[in-house]
């Protein structure tokens, strides 16, 4: 077996680079370049990539921005304002006790009912935004004092009297009738800071359930505050805005 040592020595390298020295320097360029390529101009080009998709980006929000710009320059302030107010007092974002109890009182003072028992289920008085469902809703049970169609114009008055609720349970008598009514609120959406969504206009199908949602009655308030208990429906609240 062949153990024989090779020794490389200075004059070893010389004779390399004498052999192939036509190599060495293409080969140092090379190497070179490609630790320029590597460390450099990859990172570079990285960064571009990026700065090409931020600007994308912030065309893209510009855009929403402008025609958000062009919708609300559109829109009718008081008009806008009516709206909202009418859809504040059908679904408010939070739980209307004071609202609850104008109706209630506003349904039977036009029906001639009397209320008797009368409880209130609070539930929670606080929740997070995030943990809250689209829509939540308050549940009174009360007794009616009436008979049977007197019991049937109090809960027609009250399905049309805002804030918007519904029976859930009734226990019908001849002179008393027992029934659970919920009221429904839901909470507004939180807003980010920075987040751009495109504005949608109030639709053709939207603006015909507002225009009946002001038709009902929610001046019941307004109306015990002036001595105003004729058994009349409310105004259109519209009127006064």
């Amino acid at each position: 077996m062949d153990r024989r040592k090779v020794s490389i020595d200075s004059d070893t390298f010389k004779f390399l680079y004498g052999k192939y020295k036509e190599f060495v320097i293409p080969l140092i360029v090379v190497l070179v370049c490609t630790v320029v390529l590597i460390t450099v101009i990859s990172p570079q080009f990285q960064n571009v990539l990026d700065l090409s998709r931020k600007l994308e980006d912030s065309k893209k929000n510009l855009d929403i921005l402008k025609k958000n710009f062009d919708v609300l320059s559109s829109l009718d302030e008081a008009a806008l304002n009516s709206q909202l107010k009418i859809l504040s007092l059908a679904l408010p974002g939070s739980q209307d006790f004071i609202g609850i109890i104008n109706a209630i009182t506003y349904a039977s003072s036009v029906s001639g009912v009397g209320i008797g028992a009368f409880q209130l289920s609070v539930g929670e008085l606080s929740q997070d935004q995030t943990s809250v469902s689209d829509s939540s809703s308050s549940s009174v049970s009360l007794t009616v004092n009436g008979d049977i169609e007197e019991v049937n114009r109090f809960i027609s008055i009250l399905a049309t009297t805002l804030p918007l609720s519904e029976v859930t349970t009734g226990n019908v008598g001849d002179f008393s009738s027992g029934i659970t009514v919920n009221f429904h609120h839901k909470p507004f959406p939180s807003t980010k800071e920075k987040d751009i969504s495109p504005i949608v206009s109030v639709s053709g199908d939207d603006l015909t359930l507002i225009n009946e949602l002001s038709n009902f009655n929610y001046l019941a308030f307004y109306e015990f505050e002036s001595g105003l208990k004729e058994g009349t429906p409310s105004s259109d609240l519209s009127e006064d805005f």
